[in-house]
This record gives structure tokens, sequence and C-alpha cells, in this order.
């Protein structure tokens, strides 16, 4: 086929190289009488710096102060989890952020895909702590983020500390009837070329009784671009004020009513009704309490009334239902078809992702790509747990759907280090190299690519 235009997706189980073994968990609590002392930490408008911390000394974050921070000034926080476990990633990719919205910054450093939801639930317990205790923080807003694997320990997270006030979810969610407090704010956030948006669609429908909003990107798999991140911090400090968590500031409120105005012109020009009617939704519900919505309810309620909003609608509906059938036949792919065959495929995806002129199906085959990379890297990785002679196979596949991961090429250097092939185990681990591989520690868990790689 030349592109993949009937297509769609059916739940994935597994969420980027992420193991939750449960879904809810207490967090271990230290059972000992001693009584810690916590140093204040030198917080410095401008500046980033690594905290290890006091209340479990195994456990590390990455702090970012706001350029216009003031010791006689508490303000909010955002906690992220990222599944790599690099705290300072998203310090550095929403700074800017902070700066202009003056809160803190916090990221987990102990917390990564493959640990169980108990061991991350002890890092975000104890980063959460001191910086209670350590830090000028407003208490009253404490809010939880996290990005594919991390964002479902942010979710478990805000499932076990009912103090915090909004969980920003990206592209990972965890959900349980009735186990996040009810005036949690919740924001869901997806690119349109994830594979896990659809997870991301299910997530908003499930927290509907909860203040929330989705925001969707024209992203693939990775953490959210600053503007779409600008709308969730804006949402959830727009619920604090409601709850008079933080001061009224009117000029502020109204600069954010603008902008949001702007984007919400910007598809409007773009006859983008799709994400027209999701902004102008978000905007409702932003400021539903601290600005008038009339024009923007109206103009709503217009849309829905649409032909056009109908007809996308309806499109959406029959991708969706596309897009699961096309799954079951790449599943089944992985034991039916050879390398040639999966070559062809990916081949087309890849085409139809950049050379269709329809936003919709383009979004449909980047998604198709994610599942193939996602299920490439579950099996093979059981495939090699289990020495299974189909691992290479599974391997191969993973390769041409994403050549540039680094994960794809550290398992085939595992794989061909066990089948004894060490000069293309050790190409192959330099190619991991090459594409961002730094989990050095993980090599410990294969021997025989250690003898390798640190004879």
């Amino acid at each position: 086929m030349k592109y993949f235009v009937l297509l769609l997706i059916t739940p994935i189980i597994f969420s980027c190289n992420n193991s939750v073994k449960e879904k809810s968990v207490e967090a271990k609590q230290d059972t000992s009488q001693q009584v810690i002392a916590y140093n204040k930490i030198n917080c410095i408008a401008g500046e980033s710096l690594n905290v290890q911390s006091q209340t479990n000394p195994a456990i590390s974050f990455s702090i970012y102060t706001p350029k216009n921070f003031s010791e006689s000034h508490s303000l909010p926080v955002i906690y992220f989890f990222d599944p790599h476990a690099d705290g300072k990633l998203p310090l550095e990719k929403y700074r800017s952020l902070a700066d202009e919205m003056n809160l803190f910054l916090v990221g987990c450093n102990s917390s990564q895909n493959g640990m169980s939801m108990e061991e991350s639930g002890v890092a975000a317990s104890a980063m959460i702590t001191d910086c209670s205790k350590r830090m000028p923080i407003n208490t009253a807003v404490q809010i939880v983020a996290g990005f594919s694997g991390g964002s479902k320990v942010a979710c478990v997270t805000a499932m076990q500390h009912h103090f915090l006030s909004g969980l920003i979810a990206c592209s990972g969610s965890v959900f349980e009837e009735s186990a996040f407090s009810d005036s949690l704010a919740i924001v869901s956030m997806a690119g349109q070329k994830d594979f896990n948006y659809h997870e991301m669609v299910a997530f908003n429908k499930a927290v509907s009784s909860n203040p929330h909003i989705y925001i969707e990107t024209s992203n693939t798999h990775e953490w959210p671009p600053a503007d779409a991140m600008k709308m969730a911090f804006q949402f959830e400090l727009l619920h604090a004020l409601s709850q008079n968590k933080i001061t009224h500031d009117e000029k502020l409120v109204k600069e954010w009513h603008h902008e949001w105005n702007d984007v919400i012109s910007h598809y409007e020009t773009k006859k983008d009704v799709n994400m027209t009617h999701q902004t102008l939704s978000n905007a409702v519900e932003s400021f539903k309490t601290t600005g008038d919505i009339s024009a923007w309810q109206n103009k709503l309620m217009a849309i829905e009334k649409s032909s056009d909003y109908n007809r996308y609608v309806t499109k959406q509906r029959n991708i969706i239902y596309q897009e699961k059938e096309m799954q079951k036949m790449l599943n089944d792919a992985f034991v039916n078809q050879n390398i040639s065959w999966w070559e062809k495929e990916i081949s087309d995806l890849k085409t139809g992702e950049k050379q269709t002129n329809d936003p919709m199906i383009s979004s449909l085959n980047g998604r198709l790509l994610g599942y193939i990379g996602i299920a490439a890297y579950s099996y093979s990785k059981q495939l090699i747990n289990e020495n299974h002679q189909e691992a290479g196979k599974v391997l191969a596949i993973y390769k041409t759907a994403e050549p540039d991961n680094a994960e794809a090429w550290f398992l085939s250097a595992v794989y061909e280090a066990n089948n004894n092939h060490n000069d293309q185990a050790l190409q192959d681990f330099q190619k991991a190299l090459e594409k961002g591989f730094k989990e050095q520690s993980r090599i410990n868990d294969y021997p025989r690519l250690k003898i390798l790689i640190a004879p």
C-alpha cells in the first residue's frame, strides 16, 4: 500500500519503558524516631542547583529559582518527573515560564522507568517533604507534572498526597475511581502523533468530575513545547486563584486572557476546527471564575452546531476504529511477517506521515510508527531475556522504525553480545552512544556485554 490511510489504535499497556507494578501504593514511611534538623536550601534567583534530600539521602532533585525570587515571599512550586530521572531537563525547558509566572520548578533525579511505583513513590515523597521544609514554598499551591512513565508517577503521587493542588499529566496516566481529591486541577496533554494520544484522551474523560482541561500539540511522544505548557501552568494558577490560594493580579489575568484570545484567533484563521474548539473549551474552563467568558461560550456553541465540526467528529471516530484494526494487524505481523515486509510497511508509514496533505492522516501514521516502536521495544526486551531466536528480527524492526533511538541500538548490542557476535555488539553499542545512550549502569545487567565494554 502507498499510504496507511485506513488505520487506528488499540490502548497500549506499556508506556515508554515504564514498569508500573502497582497503580496505587502508600509510600514507605520512615518509622524511626529520629528528628531531622532540615537545613534551608540556598535558593539563588535565576539559577539551578542539585540538592540531596535530607529526608532520604539516597534521593536527589534539581531546583530552579525564578529571576524575581525574594526571600520574603513564598512561591508556588511544580514538581517534575522525567522517565529517565533527568530532573534538569524539564527545568531547562520551562525555566522561562517560571521566570514569567514567578514559581519554583523542581525535578526529581531519583525516579525513572523500570522502578516499581513504590520505589518512585519513596523518591517523590522525600523530594516533596524536603522542599516544603527547606524552601519558601506556598504549600497551598503544589503541582506535580510528568511525562510518559514520569507522568504515571505524577498521577500516583497526586493520589497519595491530597494536599497537592494540581496535576499535569503528559503522555502517560494512571487512573483509579475516586483516588484524586475533588479539588485537584488536572491537565491532560498529548501530541497528535503520540502513541499514547488515545490514552490521554480517555484519561481526560475519566477525570471529568475534577477541574480539568485537555491540551493537544502537534508533537510525537515527548515533553510538550513551552507554549503548550504555558497554558497548563496558567490553568493551574488560575484555579489556585479561584480558591484564594494566591493573590489576585488583575493586570496579569487580563494579559493571559488576551493571550488565549490570540491563540483562538490563530486557529480560527487557520480554519482548524478541532484546535479552535479545544482551545475555546479550555479557555472557558480556565477563566470561568476570573474573567469574562461569554464571547468564548457563544463561539463554542456555534462551533458545536457547525457542519465542519460535526464532519471532524465523524472522521475522527472513523479513524479511531481504523487505527485499532491496523494495530491488530501490526501486532500479528511481528509473528507472521518477515523483515522485508516490515521495511516496506515502515517506509510507507513514514512517507504517509510526511507527504499527505491531511493532518489527521499524517498524525495517524505518526502514531502507528510510535506504536511499532514501543511494541518492538517491549517484545525485543522480553525475547532477549528469554534468549529467544526471534529477538534478532524484532530488533531489526525496532531499528528500522526508530533508527535514532539509542535504546534500540543498546538492546541490539545486548543481543549480539549474548550470541557471541562481539564485533557487531561493539558496533551497535557505539551507535547507541552516538544516539545519546547515557545509562551506563545498565550495562551491569548484561554480563556478556559488560565483558566486551569493560573487560
